[in-house]
C-alpha cells in the first residue's frame, strides 16, 4: 500500500482555482497572466509554493488573485499574519540587533 502525501501549499490559489468549472478553468488560467504582469510560467510557479518556501507572490499579483478567486484580504495564505497596529510596534521593546563579524569594521 502507497502512503500519499498532501503537499500544502504557501497559498491557496490552487486550491481555490479548483473550485472553478473545468469549462472555466483553462481560459481563466491562460489571462490571469497578463493581469499580474508576469508569464505563465511565473504564475505556474507563484500557484505551486510551498509552504517553506522563501518565495512571496507580489503584492499587486495577491490582490489580483483575491479580487479573481474572490477571497478577503490574507485569506489566500496558508501561514499565520501577524498582525500589529503602528501603536503596539511602538510600545513592543526593540530588539537589539546581534553583531556580524562582516558588520565590525577594523
Amino acid at each position: 500500500m502507497t502512503e500519499e502525501t498532501t503537499i500544502i501549499y504557501k497559498y491557496k490559489i490552487k486550491e481555490l482555482l479548483g473550485r472553478i468549472p473545468n469549462s472555466e478553468h483553462d481560459e481563466i488560467l491562460s489571462r490571469i497572466p497578463e493581469l499580474i504582469g508576469k508569464c505563465s510560467n511565473t504564475m505556474k510557479t507563484y500557484i505551486a509554493l510551498p509552504l517553506d518556501s522563501k518565495t512571496d507572490i507580489p503584492y499587486g499579483a495577491m490582490l489580483v488573485f483575491e479580487e479573481i478567486l474572490n477571497v478577503p484580504a490574507r485569506e489566500l495564505c496558508n501561514f499565520p499574519i501577524r498582525k500589529i497596529s503602528y501603536e503596539e510596534l511602538l510600545k513592543a521593546p526593540k530588539k537589539r540587533k546581534s553583531l556580524k563579524k562582516t558588520d565590525v569594521k577594523g
